[in-house]
């Protein structure tokens, strides 16, 4: 295949796919007659999401001191018909996750059972979405960052006690959270193209050991992330919106009447074939897979190196500067380096492009670690002082966490979510009469806020 460019970059969508969509779906509030009215029609449109939900009845109050009560409203799995229609929808491919063991404070023997019967009920899930203000919530408040001077305008700002990481607290789940949680959500942004301002999702972050990783969502109008122009920014992108809604307010709450306008734009990301529509786990999945993979390039020739337990199909490498052009390697093999058959004037560019050296040889690194490789018929001896074997590779991650992260968060990126955050509630202060006193706030829950054509 003979592409006339000179420049090229790995883009993370399987082929045939340009772009993705998922949203992570808060229960907050929700009913099951709204829920199943909203939930039929996405069923119906193979629009697959991932559904938080609560296991059980809330028995303390949401946060210390504790929040108003309608912060725990909300129907439970303990409801048999929620619990067998959530069942469905987990057999239908929908992602059902939790949201907290409840809408309130849930201490480790909680936090254990909700997981047991996620597990039991749907196969287990890997995403996690904490609740609100709950104590158990993990790495929260002032915690989601070290940097300042942030985490020093959190704590001024924080008025509840969130303890999930801590092994001395009641309300400690950071083992369980390790062992049985792929990915937790965490901050937010405007962007409608979600990956762009986090390119590093799903990210490890070394002084958070407890989380395997953090993604971010984008806190915005559905018709704005699902307009044609958005739609269109995003193929070209080769982007991924990962929205976050409370979907079951799409339906009226008396008539069950589907928002006309949540139905338009369900159809357009459904009738957009190139993008791919998919649940939070399988597209943090295949983004990881893709942390993995390398093209190493010298001279006229190119390489792929995938470093993963597991093939990765449909690669595909995006052509810069072309209308959508894109190469396709069809299966690139688990801990295999493969010589790629093209173009000669094609320069890798981006994060997973590797520059070997004459020799066909290379260190490279990147904060989740330093990555040896050669792609040589020979035996090479690297400045490391370490020896390679013909057409081998040697990753020393950065951390010893057991599940090998290959993306951790550098610091410029964390600032410019911190920012990002920042802004979303500055906006929120300005148009939309939030207060920092998140008691004083939902006591008032001021109605402009909660609707999400807002947002």
């Amino acid at each position: 295949m003979r592409v006339h460019s000179n420049s090229a970059h790995l883009i993370w969508p399987p082929a045939p796919y340009a772009a993705g969509f998922c949203i992570t779906d808060d229960t907050d509030a929700a009913t099951l007659d709204q829920v199943t009215a909203v939930y039929d029609y996405l069923a119906m449109r193979k629009f697959r999401t991932t559904k938080t939900v609560w296991a059980f009845h809330p028995e303390e109050a949401s946060g210390i001191p504790g929040l108003p009560g309608h912060a725990l409203q909300g129907v439970t799995l303990e409801n048999p018909r929620y619990m067998e229609f959530c069942q469905q929808l987990s057999k239908e491919g929908f992602e059902i996750c939790l949201h907290g063991a409840s809408a309130g404070n849930n201490r480790r023997a909680r936090q254990e059972a909700a997981l047991q019967l996620v597990r039991d009920s749907f196969g287990g899930a890997g995403t996690y979405v904490c609740h609100s203000k709950n104590a158990e919530n993990i790495y929260w408040e002032e915690n989601v960052t070290r940097l300042q001077p942030f985490r020093t305008m959190l704590g001024y700002f924080s008025r509840h006690q969130c303890s999930g990481e801590d092994p001395a607290s009641p309300y400690f789940w950071g083992d369980l959270c390790n062992e049985h949680v792929e990915q937790i959500r965490l901050m937010r942004t405007r962007a409608t193209n979600t990956l762009s301002v986090n390119p590093s999702m799903p990210y490890f972050d070394p002084g958070k050991p407890y989380v395997r990783s953090w993604f971010c969502a984008t806190k915005r109008a559905l018709r704005d992330c699902a307009s044609e122009q958005a739609l269109a920014s995003l193929r070209r992108e080769h982007g991924l919106t990962v929205l976050y809604q409370y979907l079951h307010r799409y339906a009226d709450e008396d008539t069950l009447r589907l928002n006309t306008e949540f139905v338009s734009a369900i159809d357009r990301i459904c009738d957009a074939e190139d993008v791919l529509v998919a649940p939070v786990s399988l597209i943090m999945r295949r983004l990881r897979l893709l942390q993995g993979v390398f093209i190493c390039s010298s001279s006229n020739s190119h390489w792929a190196l995938n470093i993963n337990t597991e093939d990765a199909c449909d690669v595909q490498l995006g052509i810069n500067g072309s209308s959508g052009k894109t190469i396709r390697l069809p299966v690139l093999p688990a801990g295999k380096i493969i010589e790629l058959d093209l173009p000669s004037d094609l320069r890798m560019t981006g994060r997973n492009a590797v520059s070997l050296n004459r020799r066909r040889s290379a260190v490279h690194r990147w904060p989740a670690g330093t990555l040896a490789v050669n792609c040589s018929d020979s035996t090479v001896n690297l400045s490391t002082a370490q020896t390679l074997p013909s057409m081998s590779w040697d990753f020393h991650p950065r951390t010893a966490a057991p599940h090998r992260p290959l993306s951790c968060l550098p610091r410029r990126e964390e600032f410019r979510l911190l920012i990002a955050q920042s802004a979303i509630i500055l906006r929120e202060m300005v148009f939309l009469n939030r207060r920092m006193n998140t008691i004083e706030y939902l006591r008032h829950a001021p109605t402009r806020m909660e609707l999400q054509e807002n947002w």
